[in-house]
């Protein structure tokens, strides 16, 4: 039932939407789950922290410039970063190519609210 009310939602979505290709690429994995899915995923937390997922590999930027990588086939847990290991610098600098180059600002938000790391934690 998930699953249906989920497609339907996606596909209503997409139905004002006008680039047929994105809508595409969405509905195949609705369509068929067990279908290799050809791009990575990309996830952003504030402006400068972006996370890419492959099916085998995860790369993690900072906005203060760490990095990480993790091979899930070899370390599906992500206990031991990568990021420093010259092997793996080409699967590195591939992933690092779907990294955004510019970061979308702040939404606007009300005066009186603060993000977390806007907090001082040292007065009780």
């Amino acid at each position: 039932m998930h699953d249906i009310a989920l497609e339907w939602a996606f596909r209503g979505f997409f139905h004002f939407k006008r680039n047929q290709a994105i809508q595409s690429m969405l509905l195949v994995g609705l369509e068929n789950p067990s279908q290799a899915w050809k791009f990575p995923a990309l996830t952003t937390h504030h402006p400068g922290n972006h996370s890419v997922r492959t099916e085998r590999w995860r790369y993690i930027q900072y906005a203060n410039g760490d990095e990480e990588i993790y091979d899930h086939d070899a370390d599906p847990h992500e206990w031991k970063n990568l990021a420093n290991d010259p092997d793996y610098a080409t699967a590195k600098d591939r992933l690092t190519q779907h990294i955004p180059k510019t970061n979308a600002p702040y939404a606007p938000r009300r005066p009186r609210q603060k993000f977390t790391q806007e907090f001082d934690w040292s007065t009780p």
